[in-house]
């Protein structure tokens, strides 16, 4: 999706940190703490904005430079 969007390697990079953000949210789960659930269902806000950050500077960095 990046290389056809012609996004720069800053969007690969923010692509990481996402999934690592994503990964540690799984890991930490616990379904029978709810609060703590909610917690990190809350802080898919935070995972939003990585991803939106990486797109907007990926496209203002393109591979073509």
């Amino acid at each position: 999706m990046g290389a056809a969007a012609d996004l720069g390697p800053v969007y690969y990079l923010g692509l990481i940190a996402y999934g690592i953000h994503l990964f540690s949210q799984a890991r930490r789960v616990r379904i029978d703490d709810p609060a703590k659930a909610l917690r990190l269902f809350r802080s898919n806000a935070f995972a939003g904005l990585i991803l939106m950050m990486a797109i907007l500077v990926g496209m203002r960095l393109p591979l073509s430079i």
